[in-house]
């Protein structure tokens, strides 16, 4: 396989997953799901640690940090705290070079 489909490979399966977190993010009648949760925290876990350089592992700690407790504490979020969780999974986007379009 060469680079270039290596490439729309991982930014199809980055899409595909980031998507669904956008829409926990955004489901308002979600009943909570220590597994969902689980899930979740996997795939956050993944890109932190084998997909991010060490200097953006030091940066970004925090922001994964606290998107793993807000998807733990689904559904009992506030409005502001789905926005931020928003605004962090914008970050990720932009940290892989990537555009989330703004009007999700």
């Amino acid at each position: 396989m060469d680079e270039h489909k290596i490439s729309q490979l991982f930014v199809s399966y980055f899409n595909n997953k980031m998507t669904l977190l956008l829409f926990l993010i955004q489901a308002k009648n979600i009943k909570p799901n220590p597994v969902l949760a689980g899930t979740v925290n996997n795939f956050l876990d993944d890109i932190f640690r084998h997909m991010f350089e060490e200097r953006l592992q030091k940066r970004y700690r925090l922001l994964f940090k606290w998107l793993k407790r807000f998807f733990e504490k689904l559904p009992d979020v506030s409005v502001y705290q789905r926005d931020k969780a928003r605004d962090f999974i914008r970050a990720i986007y932009d940290a892989f070079g990537l555009h989330l379009k703004s009007d999700i």
